[in-house]
């Protein structure tokens, strides 16, 4: 009789226990959300952005799990989280919809994104990951370019051409395994055919001396298809580059390394290439060339970048955000003690000299970048930076 009594007490002790840490959790604290509402009919992933008072646990519970086109990286946790939804390619004629009940104790909030039918195209196309915002620019231009794959329509790039200077403020772009590929470069120089000609120099032909027509998506990246690499030739991606020591040498080595990053079996990398005439608040001298076709119509001078960068975030193999960094350099030749091009070793030496953090870039740029990230996730990953992780 003594033992079950003794049972008795401590499983009540147990559920007094249980019922105080339950009311304890503040569930006015608990928000949910999605990074994407819409998305096109490729795959991809999106982020379930859960916000909770420490210690508070909640679950995901899904509402259609028949013929499942997607999966969750998680399904419980406590606290504050991002949860991954990896989503397959929908090669249907019809829409479809995955909805998820996310509970914390008595609360609980229901969400659901839709993937639209093969062929469709997202009102909200160009919201990228990627793109920074431009919003404060003049004479600015955001022009996105899509390319078919296998039956699909997928973004390429996305510039932000300065109609004023005549070269591209940044690029935007995607990196993985989907745009790599056999095909030859095409050298397949030509207008881009979303922005009138008058606004573009004529880039068939070289730049002034000294400099090459540099790529801020590289002809390398983008590999797929015959018709993705033709895009990266539209005038509105090319800016002239110092060739010898530097398109040709530390950034071609750049360029290298950001592919072999995004083929290294993490999940997509994105990438934020541009150029900078001055940091916000400076003003140093700014170049001019004009190519050799422009001298034979109106010319249109082309300023030259004091500074190139690449921002970088990268996703993990769960499709988490997991790290970020920029690499800045001052537009120059970079030339050894031996007055001879670096190495790759040497170039690598230099690249981790040349690491900013994605806040700094902000500061110099006057741009936000990865602003469709959840405030806590760039609070983490844009304040911090380790090349290591990066370059070995």
């Amino acid at each position: 009789m003594k033992t079950k009594r003794l049972i008795f007490i401590i499983v009540l002790v147990l559920l007094l226990v249980w019922s105080c840490e339950k009311k304890s959790v503040d569930s006015s604290l608990f928000e949910v959300d999605l990074s994407n509402k819409i998305v096109e009919s490729g795959s991809g992933v999106l982020w379930i952005n859960i916000t909770s008072a420490p210690g508070g646990a909640w679950t995901i519970e899904e509402q259609n799990t028949d013929n499942k086109w997607y999966s969750l990286k998680k399904k419980e946790d406590k606290g504050k989280a991002i949860v991954a939804v990896i989503y397959k390619e929908n090669a249907t004629s019809d829409d479809r919809t995955a909805s998820f009940l996310v509970c914390q104790g008595d609360v609980s909030v229901n969400i659901s994104f839709k993937q639209l039918a093969k062929g469709k195209i997202c009102a909200t196309r160009g919201k990228w990951i990627e793109t920074p915002s431009s919003e404060s620019f003049t004479n600015t231009v955001l022009l996105r370019h899509y390319v078919g794959i296998k039956g699909l329509s997928v973004r390429n790039y996305t510039v932000a051409y300065d109609t004023l200077h005549h070269f591209a403020q940044w690029v935007a772009y995607p990196m993985h395994s989907l745009y790599l590929g056999p095909e030859a470069r095409t050298d397949n120089w030509q207008y881009d055919p979303n922005l009138p000609v008058r606004n573009q120099p004529n880039m068939g032909k070289a730049m002034g001396i000294g400099f090459d027509r540099g790529h801020m998506l590289p002809s390398g990246s983008r590999k797929a298809t015959k018709t993705m690499n033709s895009q990266t030739f539209y005038f509105t991606n090319i800016v002239p580059q110092v060739g010898e020591n530097f398109n040709r040498n530390i950034w071609a080595d750049l360029e290298n390394r950001v592919r072999e990053i995004s083929g290294s079996g993490k999940d997509t990398l994105y990438v934020v290439t541009g150029a900078v005439l001055n940091k916000v608040g400076k003003s140093l001298p700014v170049k001019t060339v004009i190519t050799k076709l422009d001298n034979e119509d109106i010319p249109k001078p082309i300023s030259v970048p004091n500074y190139f960068y690449k921002a970088l975030l990268q996703l993990d193999s769960q499709g988490n955000p997991e790290k970020a960094i920029c690499f800045w350099l001052e537009h120059k030749e970079y030339i050894g003690d031996s007055e001879e091009p670096y190495t790759i070793e040497e170039s690598y030496t230099i690249l981790k000299q040349k690491v900013i953090t994605i806040d700094q870039l902000e500061e110099y740029t006057g741009l936000d970048f990865f602003k469709y990230l959840d405030n806590d996730t760039q609070e983490r990953l844009e304040s911090t930076m380790n090349a290591n992780l990066w370059i070995n």
